[in-house]
C-alpha cells in the first residue's frame, strides 16, 4: 500500500461549527461567527433530548473529526510506505506488522469519502 494522493476538498461549510444551546436545549449548529454564518444542521425534533443535545456536539465537531481522520490518513500512509521500504532495503524484520494497519486505513478513507458524498 501507498500513502494516498493529496485529499481531495471537501465541499461542507467550512468550520469551526459550534452547537448552539439554550437553556439546556438544543438549537443547533453554528458556521461562522457573529458577524456572519448560518445554521448548518437544525436538532431533530422527534429525538429524545439527551440524543439531540449528543448529536448536536457530533455534528459539531465533524470538521475537527474529517481534519483528524485526514491527517490520520495520510500520517499512516507515510508510515506504512516507510515500513514497506525498511522491509525490503533494511531488514526482513518489522516492529510492526503493516498488513495489520490495512484495515484501519480502509475504516478511514471510507469514513473519509462518505463525508466528501463519494461513498
Amino acid at each position: 500500500m501507498s500513502r494516498s494522493s493529496q485529499p481531495k476538498e471537501p465541499n461542507f461549510t467550512p468550520g469551526p461549527w459550534e452547537a448552539q444551546v439554550s437553556g439546556g436545549l438544543p438549537i443547533g449548529v453554528w458556521a461562522g461567527d457573529e458577524d456572519g454564518g448560518r445554521y448548518v444542521c437544525p436538532p431533530n425534533d422527534m429525538s429524545p433530548e439527551n440524543t439531540r443535545l449528543a448529536d448536536l456536539h457530533l455534528i459539531a465537531a465533524a470538521p475537527e473529526l474529517y481534519a483528524a481522520l485526514t491527517a490520520a490518513d495520510m500520517a499512516l500512509g507515510y508510515i506504512i510506505e516507510d515500513a514497506i521500504n525498511r522491509l525490503t532495503t533494511d531488514s526482513p524484520m518489522l516492529l510492526i506488522d503493516v498488513r495489520k494497519l490495512d484495515g484501519v486505513v480502509e475504516i478511514l478513507r471510507t469514513a473519509l469519502a462518505k463525508a466528501r458524498g463519494e461513498g
